[in-house]
């Protein structure tokens, strides 16, 4: 089994951060991070951070990352990060150039 985490919840750490954690299968790792979840509370609290200094909306790069995403097919997690986003464009771009 595989923990994952997200912000808001029923946990609470030291700090005060709410978050969820849930034991899953690890062959549904890439799924859950896809939908927003971490592989550690560390990261699910640096995306709190980034948020609370930055505001939800990561601006019209994000917008246009997200665009991309879904033009070529894929489906950009809502709580993704920019270098996550960028991987996940380069994958689909990459995968479209194979064919």
């Amino acid at each position: 089994m595989l923990h994952v985490f997200k912000q808001g919840g029923g946990w609470k750490d030291s700090d005060g951060f709410e978050y969820t954690i849930k034991a899953i299968n690890p062959s549904d790792r890439v799924k859950f991070l896809e939908d927003g979840w971490y592989t550690s509370l560390e990261n699910a609290k640096a995306i709190q951070l980034d948020e609370s200094d930055y505001g939800v909306d990561g601006g019209e790069y994000e917008r246009d990352l997200r665009d991309k995403i879904k033009a070529l097919g894929g489906k950009p997690a809502g709580r993704s990060s920019i270098e996550r986003l960028e991987q996940q464009l380069a994958d689909l771009e990459s995968k479209e150039g194979q064919e």
